[in-house]
């Protein structure tokens, strides 16, 4: 929120992976009264994280759908009458970065998939789009499949450098172009 909060108005913000929204929640609380805006961007669909479909385990959730995610999503959103800062995509990630017409992104959060060849998707298609001395940040460090995309994403593209500012989250500036 801290890292938000300090960015300029009309800042765009895209969050990769949304789930039924606590940490978009957090950075468009961080854009209350403001222009900033963030895109929470999930398909909101089965996927497989390495133990089989995502939908095997919702149960243990709380839900039976990923429509019932998505709902429970857009019901923290109106209960906090935080629509006016969020902009929802439901759409896959890259596929989203392939038509992004929203301008500069200032700081993206990657909390998608969290197999390697997805990280690693993620980070190529987004990276681009994000302003010099943007921020590039995600969850689950110690996945070491989050963890090594970053890690080879930032040894293909030097100039930057992988910091570590709390616990499980990882963060790195792009450098200018």
């Amino acid at each position: 929120m801290r890292q938000v909060r300090a960015l300029p108005d009309r800042a765009l913000v895209v969050e990769l992976g949304v789930w039924q929204g606590r940490s978009v929640l957090a950075l468009a609380e961080a854009c209350r009264g403001t222009a900033k805006r963030v895109f929470a961007i999930d398909p909101w669909a089965d996927y497989d994280e390495g133990g089989g479909p995502v939908s095997g385990y919702l149960a243990q959730y709380g839900v039976t759908s990923f429509e019932e995610v998505y709902q429970a999503y857009r019901a923290h959103c109106r209960h906090l009458a935080l629509d006016p800062w969020i902009v929802t995509v439901r759409a896959p990630s890259v596929e989203t970065a392939r038509t992004w017409r929203h301008g500069p992104v200032s700081l993206v959060f990657i909390d998608a998939s969290h197999h390697y060849d997805a990280v690693s998707a993620d980070l190529e298609a987004w990276v681009p789009l994000v302003r010099p001395d943007g921020i590039v940040c995600g969850d689950d460090w110690e996945w070491d499949s989050v963890r090594r995309a970053v890690e080879d994403f930032v040894a293909r593209h030097p100039g930057h450098a992988i910091e570590l500012p709390c616990d499980n989250t990882w963060a790195f500036v792009v450098k200018p172009r």
